[in-house]
C-alpha cells in the first residue's frame, strides 16, 4: 500500500520489520510453519519492491532469502 501510495521509503522500512520479526519467530518456534510462510512472503514482496526500484541486485538477495527459508 505504501508504495502504490508514492511511499516506497516507508514500505521498504515496513518490509525490512516484518521480515526481522518473521525470522526472529522462526527461530523462536520453528514448530510453527506460518513463520517461515510469512518470513518467506514478505521476502518475496520486498524483492517485488526493490526490483520496482531497479534495485536489482537488493532484489535478487531477498528473492534468494525467500527461496531458502525452509
Amino acid at each position: 500500500i505504501e508504495f502504490d501510495l508514492g511511499r516506497a521509503a516507508e514500505a521498504e522500512k515496513a518490509f525490512q520489520a516484518a521480515r526481522s520479526q518473521y525470522a526472529a519467530l522462526a527461530e523462536e518456534f520453528p514448530e510453527r510453519d506460518a513463520h517461515r510462510v510469512n518470513l518467506g512472503r514478505v521476502c518475496c514482496n520486498l524483492g517485488v519492491l526493490l526490483r520496482g526500484l531497479g534495485r536489482w541486485d537488493e532484489a535478487e538477495s531477498a528473492y534468494a532469502q525467500a527461496a531458502g527459508v525452509q
